[in-house]
């Protein structure tokens, strides 16, 4: 099951209030996670990120375009068993 959205147009990293000021160059909030996490997007290299809130902090990854990432980050076994909370 997806622990994500993905939104249809990017909006200003503004939108998140305080949590703009770790955004860095990532001016964009292209989706988010179930969990409150968001994945953002510098406007200038299309690197994503994302911003993680539990323990803030922003994560850059080597991503330029949203099908990478979903495809090859979100999809990651790895990754889908930390955000389940899976201990196995």
């Amino acid at each position: 099951m997806k622990k994500y959205a993905l939104l249809e147009k990017p909006k200003e990293v503004a939108a998140l209030g305080s949590w703009s000021e770790l955004a860095e160059n990532f001016g964009e909030v292209v989706g988010y996670t179930y969990f409150g996490d968001f994945f953002l997007r510098d406007p200038e290299t299309s690197q994503i990120a994302v911003l993680y809130t539990m323990d803030p902090e922003l994560m850059p990854t080597s991503f330029t375009s949203i099908e990478a990432f979903v495809g090859e980050m979100l999809a990651d076994p790895e990754i889908e068993e930390e955000w389940s909370g899976s201990t196995t």
